[in-house]
């Protein structure tokens, strides 16, 4: 796989790379590690500091870079770096594009006291614009769970071409040993509905078969696989509500929308899930 890794020098992408380095997808792919001096135009504003300004920008990406190495190198990794110049989302995407990277990793705030994730805009953008998929990993202050040795691994499927997308991107990634994985589906029930009242055992049935068929698939790359039918009123919270209680380190969900000029706009389930989970967040696209 072509992976880029993305560092503002920011402990949330310090963290990101550091956390990710230490799966087995790291050491088996090629990484180049991203960095976006955000020089400023020249504006009589700056009173002629414009190039002093440049230049500590391309100084705090060089540096924000070679840490990320020295992390990597901790790993047994290899990445080279493509510095980049301009707004930091436009240029990932763009070098993204040009690259044909596979998989961008980028890092995500934590909480806010509203109890809303904050992703920061550039981790929005790129989880939104790619196109490719995006592995968003979570600050430990949000995350779960840090232990990368025994992962819990959680696929929404519904049996749509972006979630059999996602299930192909799981079964092409190397996982540690004691990864276990999670295969949900949510059956969208009326709000009016009693609890108590089962509201479509044709589809029930059907999508057992269809996580039966996922299960067969994926259960000889996992020490543990389970699968379970859900029947909620909000599809992205029942996916959430989950992952968490099933304490889930990385939760993948599949994307496929593009919009008449070309670009990926992530769908309002995966965004839901993308905002609120706990845990990080895996956004499965195949490559424009």
């Amino acid at each position: 796989m072509k992976i880029l890794l993305t560092t503002d020098g920011s402990t949330y992408a310090e963290h990101a790379i550091r956390w990710f380095s230490r799966l087995p997808i790291c050491r088996t792919s090629e990484l180049t590690v991203v960095t976006v001096a955000a020089h400023p135009a020249a504006s009589v504003y700056w009173g002629g500091r414009d190039e002093e300004l440049c230049r500590l920008e391309t100084a705090n990406a060089l540096e924000a870079y070679q840490r990320a190495t020295m992390v990597l190198a901790e790993a047994g990794c290899v990445a080279t770096h493509a510095p980049q110049i301009g707004h930091a989302a436009d240029e990932i995407i763009r070098y993204a594009e040009e690259y044909n990277a596979d998989l961008i990793v980028v890092g995500a705030k934590g909480h806010s006291m509203l109890t809303k994730i904050l992703l920061g805009s550039t981790t929005d953008s790129v989880s939104t614009h790619a196109p490719c998929s995006v592995l968003v990993v979570r600050h430990p202050e949000s995350s779960i769970s840090q232990d990368v040795q025994s992962l819990r691994v959680t696929l929404a499927h519904d049996g749509s071409p972006p979630a059999i997308e996602a299930a192909n991107q799981i079964k092409a990634t190397p996982w540690p040993t004691n990864t276990e994985l999670s295969l949900i589906t949510v059956i969208q029930r009326p709000a009016l509905l009693a609890d108590d009242i089962p509201y479509d055992l044709y589809l029930t049935e059907a999508m057992k078969k269809l996580l039966a068929e996922a299960h067969a698939r994926l259960e000889p790359i996992f020490s543990v696989v389970t699968k379970q039918v859900l029947e909620e009123v909000h599809v992205g919270g029942s996916i959430v509500t989950f992952a968490n209680k099933n304490k889930t380190d990385i939760v993948f969900v599949g994307d496929a929308g593009h919009s008449a000029i070309s670009r990926f706009f992530i769908g309002s389930t995966s965004r839901f899930v993308l905002q609120h989970a706990n845990c990080s967040v895996w956004i499965a696209r195949k490559k424009r």
